[in-house]
């Protein structure tokens, strides 16, 4: 669902889509290089505790063998024709943050390098934090936003990312000793084991879990202030800061899961062994104490984007999703997988707040294929271009709106 989701929870996905992935490690080598030969000045505004990282205009020189590739400002940045929206998440009175990136190459025979920006919609207006060439990992935790990233790629000078008043605020990371329980405290994975992280100091301690829940796939806020843990064969909840937890055995192999802002409708995908196929779709609107399965007579792959309270879902099939389309199909009230959904856009990244739910728009959307051959080619999907939009739907993906958040 990236919740809500990302929806191949076996592994929490905290990475930037693959194609940048690829830029970004090469951005690495070129930017250690840089500093190794001492040619490098400091090229982003220095931060101090707990400032609004918001662009400043400077007129500091930049480094020469940069010079064509890094953005004078996050919004120039931003407004670049080849820059890519990464990430979306509206916030409470009609504000919003977006994660853009841009990567370029200096000269053909040399690496490329990237730079991220975080624009944002708060009281003040739409504002751009100060261009930094590392990637900002932002995720929706259910009703919580926040992150952290590593300035200039070094895991030891991480930065918490928070949103306060609708404006990002960056804060130094520092992890020290151990704790047994959440308290007031986020979670967030760096490189290594759950954090517990005071989001006023920026102060994190890593959190002793019970033998059977250390290394989850997947953790999880819902509305009432329940943390949840999803890890294969388990599903656990703690309704007071991590002081006891109420364990959900789960019968096969953990895929995927989906559970509603109020934490009552669970949707689960189990499986045996991929050589046995996609598994079987459970669904649980007690919490977890009862399961009943979702049929699928087609045996589909399917994708769990989004679990509301009244006990409905939608999903994709993930296999049409990889090719040539994007649809949604709900799942009813009574647990049976109902009519599709054809957005008319190419969506990825989709996430749910909610009755909200939001995707990245990558294009306009493609006819499905024909399931017999026929004389007529099945038409391809365009050439990928940089994502620009993102497109809402209020009313559980029944209808959408587009916008530029820039």
């Amino acid at each position: 669902m990236s919740e809500l989701k990302d929806l191949a929870w076996q592994a929490q996905s905290q990475s930037p889509a693959p194609e940048l992935e690829t830029l970004v490690k090469r951005s690495r080598t070129r930017l250690r290089r840089r500093r190794a030969l001492a040619i490098a000045a400091s090229l982003v505004a220095i931060a101090v505790p707990a400032v609004v990282v918001i662009n400043q205009a400077t007129d500091a020189a930049p480094d020469p063998a940069a010079t064509e590739v890094r953005p004078r400002t996050g919004r120039e940045l931003a407004h670049s024709a080849d820059a890519e929206l990464t990430k979306f998440y509206p916030l409470p009175g009609g504000n919003w943050v977006a994660s853009w990136i841009r990567c370029r190459q200096p000269a053909p025979d040399q690496p490329t390098v990237c730079w991220s920006t975080l624009a944002s919609k708060s009281a003040a207006g739409i504002e751009f934090t100060e261009p930094v060439d590392d990637y900002p990992y932002l995720e929706l935790y259910g009703d919580l936003v926040y992150g952290s990233r590593n300035v200039q790629y070094d895991p030891a000078k991480p930065r918490l990312t928070t949103i306060e008043n609708g404006r990002p605020v960056e804060r130094p990371l520092t992890v020290s000793g151990t704790t047994s329980t959440i308290g007031n405290g986020l979670l967030l994975r760096t490189s290594g084991p759950l954090l517990v992280v005071d989001q006023r100091t920026g102060q994190g301690r890593v959190l002793q879990l019970p033998a059977d829940l250390r290394n989850p796939h997947r953790f999880f806020r819902d509305q009432s202030g329940r943390w949840w843990l999803a890890k294969s064969g388990l599903l656990a909840w703690t309704a007071d800061g991590g002081r006891t937890w109420t364990r959900q055995p789960t019968s096969g192999k953990y895929v995927e899961v989906g559970i509603s802002p109020d934490g009552r409708t669970i949707m689960l995908q189990e499986q045996v062994s991929e050589a046995e196929g996609p598994g079987e779709y459970l669904r649980s609107r007690d919490g977890g104490r009862t399961w009943t399965t979702i049929p699928d007579p087609d045996k589909r792959v399917l994708g769990i984007e989004a679990v509301f309270d009244d006990g409905t879902g939608l999903v994709t099939d993930k296999t049409l999703r990889a090719t040539v389309m994007t649809s949604l199909l709900r799942i009813a009230p009574d647990g049976t997988i109902g009519t599709e959904l054809q957005t008319p856009y190419s969506l990825s990244s989709i996430e749910a707040l909610g009755d909200q739910v939001i995707g990245l728009v990558e294009g306009p959307a493609i006819t499905s294929p024909s399931p017999v051959p026929t004389t007529t080619p099945t038409p391809l999907p365009p050439p990928k271009q940089p994502v620009h939009e993102v497109a809402i739907s209020n009313n559980r993906g029944a209808d959408w709106q587009v916008f530029d958040p820039r």
